[in-house]
């Protein structure tokens, strides 16, 4: 029975600790947000936030994107499958140089082909836009090097 209520305290003073730890981070983040100039907030919610898709070309590229689906799908699978056959090559033990040179080669020619797909859906997309038209969606797809960065992981 001792040993029982020994346990319950121990459990005790550990949830204390953690509420304590988890207190004093978000403090600590609340300090540190409070200390930081504004142009430095600014910036980094600008690069942060989620740009809409330039209305006047929506429809347009809605449109465009659902013809295509039966060809660009099967290429984003296969640039999938090539960055999955590249992580087992390296991974892989006893590690095997052709294999992932094969790897590569596979996630080059599946990048190039879906890009290529891509690519040409786009142009089919702007050639029936309007100069207006083109502006916003020019506009829609300027990207910072931050918002670069944050794509890789999409």
């Amino acid at each position: 029975m001792r040993s029982l209520s020994r346990a319950w305290a121990a459990v005790l003073v550990a949830s204390l600790a953690m509420n304590l730890f988890v207190l004093g981070f978000i403090a600590a983040n609340g300090v540190r947000a409070a200390q930081m100039p504004a142009a430095l907030v600014a910036k980094a919610e600008k690069a942060t936030a989620v740009k809409p898709p330039a209305q006047a070309a929506a429809p347009q590229l809605q449109r465009i994107v659902q013809i295509n689906t039966k060809t660009l799908r099967p290429m984003q699978l296969a640039v999938r499958k090539a960055n999955e056959s590249v992580t087992a090559a390296l991974l892989a033990e006893p590690y095997d140089a052709q294999q992932l040179a094969q790897a590569l080669e596979e996630l080059r020619s599946a990048t190039v082909n879906s890009q290529q797909a891509v690519h040409a859906a786009m142009l089919e997309a702007v050639t029936g836009m309007s100069a207006q038209q083109r502006t916003d969606f020019a506009e829609a797809s300027k990207r910072t090097p931050a918002e670069r960065v944050l794509l890789v992981g999409r």
